[in-house]
């Protein structure tokens, strides 16, 4: 039986998408993937996290359209992990789903209903598709 199809959620050009941090580094040119941000601002504070001496969040916005594979539910992402590696999500850790995804040649994932104030979303290669707006430092 062929697998389902991946379903796609396109995030359009112009989105502002917000990363939360409170590392040391300014790193705001120079992202490496996988990179997690959200469409609500909200999410991204929820990541500050008080580990570092910078708490921030950081505002981006897509340069162009960004084709995301759409893991609304368990289903999809047990969906996509099979068609993928055969095997079942919960045996994967967030770093290791990124890399899946990544090399199956997607730009990212989004997780539309992770959290009441925005999306979970993951980009690959953030430089090719997102630029640097500004840094609200909290």
């Amino acid at each position: 039986m062929e697998p389902a199809p991946v379903a796609l959620f396109e995030m359009p050009e112009g989105t502002r998408l917000y990363h939360g941090t409170s590392a040391e580094d300014d790193f705001s040119d120079d992202i490496d993937g996988p990179f997690w941000v959200s469409d609500g601002v909200g999410v991204a504070k929820k990541f500050i996290g008080i580990r570092g001496p910078r708490p921030r969040v950081m505002v981006f916005e897509a340069e162009s359209d960004i084709q995301l594979v759409d893991w609304s539910s368990l289903d999809a992402i047990q969906t996509f992990v099979e068609r993928y590696t055969g095997g079942e999500f919960d045996e994967y850790s967030a770093h290791e789903l990124s890399e899946i995804v990544c090399e199956a040649g997607y730009d990212g994932w989004a997780i539309p209903n992770n959290y009441p104030e925005g999306a979970d979303i993951m980009l690959c290669d953030p430089m090719s598709s997102l630029v640097y707006v500004e840094t609200t430092t909290l």
